[in-house]
Protein backbone atom coordinates (compact mmCIF):
# COMPACT_ATOMS: atom_id res chain seq x y z
CA UNK A 1 0.00 0.00 0.00
CA UNK A 2 1.36 3.73 -0.64
CA UNK A 3 2.71 5.66 2.23
CA UNK A 4 0.03 7.93 1.64
CA UNK A 5 -2.70 5.67 2.66
CA UNK A 6 -1.30 5.16 5.70
CA UNK A 7 -0.67 8.67 6.61
CA UNK A 8 -4.18 9.21 5.61
CA UNK A 9 -5.56 6.27 7.97
CA UNK A 10 -3.37 8.00 10.83
CA UNK A 11 -4.86 11.30 10.21
CA UNK A 12 -8.36 9.81 10.72
CA UNK A 13 -7.59 7.53 13.77
CA UNK A 14 -5.89 10.83 15.67
CA UNK A 15 -8.68 12.29 14.72
CA UNK A 16 -11.11 10.38 15.83
CA UNK A 17 -8.96 10.08 19.11
CA UNK A 18 -9.43 13.78 19.62
CA UNK A 19 -13.35 13.46 19.17
CA UNK A 20 -13.70 10.69 21.15
CA UNK A 21 -11.58 11.81 24.08
CA UNK A 22 -13.49 15.39 24.13
CA UNK A 23 -16.65 13.35 24.40
CA UNK A 24 -15.20 11.24 27.15
CA UNK A 25 -14.48 14.56 28.81
CA UNK A 26 -17.66 16.11 28.53
CA UNK A 27 -20.29 13.53 29.37
CA UNK A 28 -17.82 10.66 31.41
CA UNK A 29 -14.81 10.54 33.15
CA UNK A 30 -15.27 14.26 34.84
CA UNK A 31 -11.87 13.90 36.42
CA UNK A 32 -9.14 14.78 34.06
CA UNK A 33 -6.08 13.25 36.33
CA UNK A 34 -8.15 10.29 36.41
CA UNK A 35 -8.76 9.88 33.02
CA UNK A 36 -5.24 10.50 31.65
CA UNK A 37 -3.76 8.08 34.24
CA UNK A 38 -6.82 5.64 32.59
CA UNK A 39 -5.52 6.66 29.52
CA UNK A 40 -1.54 5.71 29.63
CA UNK A 41 -2.43 2.68 31.54
CA UNK A 42 -4.42 1.24 28.43
CA UNK A 43 -1.44 2.52 26.61
CA UNK A 44 1.08 0.13 28.56
CA UNK A 45 -1.39 -2.52 27.82
CA UNK A 46 -0.56 -1.99 24.18
CA UNK A 47 2.82 -1.11 23.54
CA UNK A 48 4.47 -3.40 26.22
CA UNK A 49 3.37 -6.65 24.02
CA UNK A 50 4.11 -5.20 21.00
CA UNK A 51 7.38 -3.88 21.72
CA UNK A 52 8.41 -7.45 23.46
CA UNK A 53 7.29 -9.10 20.37
CA UNK A 54 9.46 -7.06 18.41
CA UNK A 55 12.73 -7.71 20.75
CA UNK A 56 12.78 -4.99 23.24
CA UNK A 57 14.52 -5.92 26.49
CA UNK A 58 17.02 -3.74 29.16
CA UNK A 59 18.18 -0.53 27.56
CA UNK A 60 21.74 0.54 27.17
CA UNK A 61 21.39 4.04 28.85
CA UNK A 62 18.55 4.76 31.13
CA UNK A 63 18.32 8.46 31.30
CA UNK A 64 17.21 9.14 28.08
CA UNK A 65 14.57 7.38 28.05
CA UNK A 66 13.54 8.77 31.77
CA UNK A 67 13.56 11.78 30.74
CA UNK A 68 11.28 10.70 27.56
CA UNK A 69 8.84 9.20 30.05
CA UNK A 70 8.95 12.55 32.33
CA UNK A 71 8.08 15.12 29.22
CA UNK A 72 5.53 12.68 28.21
CA UNK A 73 4.20 12.29 31.40
CA UNK A 74 3.88 16.00 31.19
CA UNK A 75 2.60 16.68 27.89
CA UNK A 76 0.04 13.97 28.09
CA UNK A 77 -1.41 15.47 31.33
CA UNK A 78 -1.60 18.84 29.93
CA UNK A 79 -3.03 17.01 26.47
CA UNK A 80 -5.88 16.18 28.82
CA UNK A 81 -6.19 19.13 30.61
CA UNK A 82 -6.88 21.21 27.93
CA UNK A 83 -9.40 18.59 26.93
CA UNK A 84 -11.50 20.25 29.51
CA UNK A 85 -10.64 23.55 28.39
CA UNK A 86 -10.48 23.84 24.82
CA UNK A 87 -13.48 23.39 21.78
CA UNK A 88 -12.19 20.27 19.56
CA UNK A 89 -11.86 23.33 16.48
CA UNK A 90 -8.89 24.71 18.17
CA UNK A 91 -7.03 22.57 20.12
CA UNK A 92 -6.57 20.27 16.49
CA UNK A 93 -5.07 23.21 14.37
CA UNK A 94 -3.50 24.83 17.89
CA UNK A 95 -1.59 21.83 17.69
CA UNK A 96 -0.19 22.66 14.66
CA UNK A 97 2.36 25.23 16.07
CA UNK A 98 4.38 21.75 17.21
CA UNK A 99 6.05 22.70 13.79
CA UNK A 100 7.79 26.12 14.01
CA UNK A 101 8.36 25.29 17.33
CA UNK A 102 10.11 21.76 16.64
CA UNK A 103 12.17 23.83 13.88
CA UNK A 104 13.63 26.56 16.90
CA UNK A 105 14.00 23.58 19.87
CA UNK A 106 16.05 21.56 17.62
CA UNK A 107 18.29 24.55 16.40
CA UNK A 108 18.64 25.46 19.92
CA UNK A 109 19.14 21.82 21.19
CA UNK A 110 20.44 20.26 18.22
CA UNK A 111 22.17 22.41 15.96
CA UNK A 112 19.42 21.71 13.26
CA UNK A 113 19.33 25.45 10.98
CA UNK A 114 16.01 26.25 9.38
CA UNK A 115 16.16 27.57 5.99
CA UNK A 116 16.82 31.23 6.11
CA UNK A 117 14.13 31.29 3.44
CA UNK A 118 11.54 29.69 5.41
CA UNK A 119 11.79 31.55 8.41
CA UNK A 120 9.30 33.84 8.04
CA UNK A 121 6.97 30.81 7.76
CA UNK A 122 7.15 30.89 11.73
CA UNK A 123 5.30 34.33 12.51
CA UNK A 124 2.70 33.63 10.06
CA UNK A 125 2.41 29.97 12.13
CA UNK A 126 2.55 31.85 15.40
CA UNK A 127 -0.08 34.97 14.40
CA UNK A 128 -2.49 32.30 12.64
CA UNK A 129 -2.81 30.22 16.43
CA UNK A 130 -3.95 34.17 17.72
CA UNK A 131 -7.34 33.48 15.08
CA UNK A 132 -7.58 29.83 15.52
CA UNK A 133 -8.74 30.54 19.39
CA UNK A 134 -10.75 33.27 18.26
CA UNK A 135 -14.78 32.95 19.68
CA UNK A 136 -17.75 35.55 19.77
CA UNK A 137 -16.63 36.63 23.43
CA UNK A 138 -13.56 37.41 24.18
CA UNK A 139 -12.07 37.74 21.03
CA UNK A 140 -8.40 37.17 20.08
CA UNK A 141 -7.79 37.89 23.78
CA UNK A 142 -9.25 34.39 24.31
CA UNK A 143 -5.77 33.11 23.03
CA UNK A 144 -4.52 33.82 26.42
CA UNK A 145 -7.01 31.86 28.69
CA UNK A 146 -5.49 28.80 30.95
CA UNK A 147 -6.29 25.94 28.32
CA UNK A 148 -3.99 27.42 25.38
CA UNK A 149 -1.16 28.13 27.97
CA UNK A 150 -1.97 24.61 28.80
CA UNK A 151 -1.74 23.61 25.36
CA UNK A 152 1.14 25.48 24.17
CA UNK A 153 3.14 24.18 27.96
CA UNK A 154 1.79 20.88 26.64
CA UNK A 155 3.49 21.55 22.87
CA UNK A 156 7.27 22.00 24.27
CA UNK A 157 7.01 19.39 26.27
CA UNK A 158 6.10 16.92 23.93
CA UNK A 159 8.83 18.87 21.48
CA UNK A 160 11.44 18.29 23.89
CA UNK A 161 10.20 14.65 24.51
CA UNK A 162 10.61 14.09 20.43
CA UNK A 163 14.27 15.22 21.02
CA UNK A 164 15.37 13.35 23.47
CA UNK A 165 13.81 10.72 21.17
CA UNK A 166 16.04 11.41 18.23
CA UNK A 167 19.04 10.34 20.31
CA UNK A 168 17.61 7.78 22.33
CA UNK A 169 17.06 5.20 19.85
CA UNK A 170 20.73 5.40 18.30
CA UNK A 171 21.50 4.08 21.64
CA UNK A 172 18.77 1.96 23.12
CA UNK A 173 16.73 1.12 19.84
CA UNK A 174 13.31 1.96 18.17
CA UNK A 175 11.57 -0.61 20.95
CA UNK A 176 13.27 0.07 24.00
CA UNK A 177 11.87 3.83 23.10
CA UNK A 178 8.68 2.40 22.75
CA UNK A 179 8.23 -0.03 25.70
CA UNK A 180 10.16 1.89 28.30
CA UNK A 181 9.06 5.67 28.54
CA UNK A 182 5.89 4.39 28.66
CA UNK A 183 6.42 2.41 31.20
CA UNK A 184 8.01 5.08 33.10
CA UNK A 185 5.17 7.56 32.23
CA UNK A 186 2.88 5.22 34.34
CA UNK A 187 5.98 6.12 37.49
CA UNK A 188 5.31 9.81 37.06
CA UNK A 189 1.58 9.92 37.11
CA UNK A 190 1.28 7.59 40.16
CA UNK A 191 2.50 11.05 41.99
CA UNK A 192 -1.02 12.47 40.30
CA UNK A 193 -3.08 9.81 42.18
CA UNK A 194 -3.62 12.73 45.38
CA UNK A 195 -5.77 14.16 42.40
CA UNK A 196 -8.22 11.30 41.37
CA UNK A 197 -7.64 9.31 44.73
CA UNK A 198 -11.48 9.93 46.19
CA UNK A 199 -13.00 9.27 42.59
CA UNK A 200 -10.78 5.58 42.35
CA UNK A 201 -13.95 3.55 43.50
CA UNK A 202 -16.29 5.30 40.73
CA UNK A 203 -14.50 3.85 37.82
CA UNK A 204 -16.52 1.71 35.75
CA UNK A 205 -16.42 -0.54 33.20
CA UNK A 206 -17.15 2.16 30.87
CA UNK A 207 -14.29 3.99 31.73
CA UNK A 208 -12.38 1.26 31.17
CA UNK A 209 -13.72 0.54 28.33
CA UNK A 210 -13.41 3.96 26.69
CA UNK A 211 -9.94 3.96 27.90
CA UNK A 212 -8.94 1.26 26.46
CA UNK A 213 -10.87 1.99 22.92
CA UNK A 214 -8.42 5.21 23.08
CA UNK A 215 -5.28 3.25 23.35
CA UNK A 216 -6.10 0.74 20.92
CA UNK A 217 -7.12 2.95 18.66
CA UNK A 218 -4.34 5.79 18.93
CA UNK A 219 -1.45 2.46 19.16
CA UNK A 220 -2.88 1.53 15.69
CA UNK A 221 -2.78 5.10 14.22
CA UNK A 222 1.01 6.02 15.84
CA UNK A 223 1.97 2.23 13.70
CA UNK A 224 0.61 3.44 10.64
CA UNK A 225 1.95 7.31 11.14
CA UNK A 226 5.83 5.25 11.55
CA UNK A 227 4.83 3.18 8.57
CA UNK A 228 3.92 6.67 6.29
CA UNK A 229 7.46 8.53 8.06
CA UNK A 230 9.07 5.75 7.02
CA UNK A 231 8.89 6.39 3.19
CA UNK A 232 8.34 10.06 2.84
CA UNK A 233 8.48 12.52 6.10
CA UNK A 234 7.07 16.00 4.08
CA UNK A 235 4.41 14.87 2.46
CA UNK A 236 2.84 11.79 5.65
CA UNK A 237 3.33 14.98 8.14
CA UNK A 238 1.60 17.41 5.99
CA UNK A 239 -1.57 14.66 5.22
CA UNK A 240 -1.48 13.37 9.18
CA UNK A 241 -1.62 17.47 10.81
CA UNK A 242 -4.57 18.16 8.93
CA UNK A 243 -7.31 18.62 11.42
CA UNK A 244 -9.79 16.12 10.96
CA UNK A 245 -10.90 16.82 14.13
CA UNK A 246 -11.61 20.45 13.62
CA UNK A 247 -13.93 19.68 10.95
CA UNK A 248 -15.77 16.96 12.36
CA UNK A 249 -17.03 19.48 15.58
CA UNK A 250 -17.87 21.88 12.79
CA UNK A 251 -20.03 19.26 11.15
CA UNK A 252 -21.14 18.13 14.91
CA UNK A 253 -22.28 21.96 15.82
CA UNK A 254 -24.81 21.93 12.95
CA UNK A 255 -26.25 18.44 13.14
CA UNK A 256 -26.24 18.41 16.85
CA UNK A 257 -25.40 21.58 18.53
CA UNK A 258 -25.65 20.42 21.54
CA UNK A 259 -22.95 17.26 21.83
CA UNK A 260 -20.01 18.95 21.30
CA UNK A 261 -19.62 22.46 20.89
CA UNK A 262 -21.62 25.31 18.72
CA UNK A 263 -20.36 28.87 17.70
CA UNK A 264 -21.74 31.13 15.08
CA UNK A 265 -20.54 30.63 11.32
CA UNK A 266 -18.77 33.54 11.78
CA UNK A 267 -16.31 32.12 14.48
CA UNK A 268 -16.02 28.95 12.34
CA UNK A 269 -14.76 30.85 9.69
CA UNK A 270 -12.02 32.49 11.01
CA UNK A 271 -11.06 29.35 13.12
CA UNK A 272 -10.89 27.21 9.72
CA UNK A 273 -9.25 30.38 7.77
CA UNK A 274 -6.78 30.54 10.63
CA UNK A 275 -6.16 26.56 10.41
CA UNK A 276 -6.09 26.69 7.10
CA UNK A 277 -3.18 29.31 6.95
CA UNK A 278 -1.26 26.92 9.81
CA UNK A 279 -1.47 23.68 7.43
CA UNK A 280 0.25 24.79 4.34
CA UNK A 281 2.64 27.06 6.33
CA UNK A 282 3.47 23.65 8.16
CA UNK A 283 3.79 22.11 4.89
CA UNK A 284 5.86 24.53 3.17
CA UNK A 285 8.00 24.59 6.25
CA UNK A 286 8.09 20.76 6.28
CA UNK A 287 9.11 19.96 2.62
Amino acid sequence: MPFYIFAWIAAFLYGAVTIVSKLTSKYSITNPWMFNFLWSAALVLFSVPTALHYGAGLPVDWWPLILIGFFNALSWTLFTLTLFQLDVSVISPLYNLRTPLGFLLSAVFLGEILDPSKIWLVPVITVAGFFVTYDEKSKLTSFFQKGVVMALLGMVAATLSNIVTKQAIGVNGYWNVILWPNIIVLFFLLFTLPKFRLDVPKITKQHIGICLLLAAVETVGTLAANRAYAENVGVSNAIINIPISMIVAIVLSIVAPKLLEHHPVKVYAIRITAAAVMVASAIKLSV
